[in-house]
């Protein structure tokens, strides 16, 4: 499944890249069927992430629980959202629409899991990390204790 995304993502990425290719900026059609044609790309990439995420929580198990977000700040620019983790609470599957900034509030490890497969990262208090828009993963909180983070998605990046 995860190269089926990464594939169509792939192919996401090179339509858009075709839709502004200057040399088709005056002609109309050829614009239409660009735009078209990365329409399709992301309605398919869409498509891929609802139907993984489906998969994903099929095989969550009854003891899994939620993390909790709060969101603290939500305006045109940004929005501050604290994120606290349970031992082994996950985020669920989503996808970043903006780039963010997280700060962790606690020191530990996360693992992310993403159309790449699955990664674990050490994270220290106060020690920011950025990320493109675009991320998709379920994050889960490694450690016996919980775990906390602020994340602060730049609406206007």
């Amino acid at each position: 499944m995860e190269a089926t995304i990464l594939e169509a993502e792939t192919a996401w990425e090179a339509c858009r890249r075709a839709a502004e290719d200057p040399a088709i900026a005056s002609d109309p059609a050829a614009l239409q069927a660009r735009y078209a044609a990365l329409e399709a790309a992301r309605a398919e990439v869409d498509r891929l992430y609802a139907r993984w995420g489906a998969h994903s929580q099929r095989r969550r198990t009854m003891s899994d629980t939620d993390a909790v977000a709060t969101v603290k700040v939500d305006n045109a620019r940004v929005r501050v959202t604290e994120w606290r983790f349970a031992p082994g609470a996950h985020t669920g599957h989503h996808r970043h629409e903006y780039a963010y900034v997280v700060v962790p509030l606690t020191t530990g490890s996360l693992t992310a899991t993403g159309p790449a497969g699955e990664a674990t990262n050490a994270l220290r208090v106060g020690e920011p990390y950025y990320r493109d828009a675009g991320v998709a993963h379920d994050v889960r909180n490694a450690n016996s204790f919980e775990f906390a983070f602020i994340e602060i998605e730049l609406k206007d990046a």
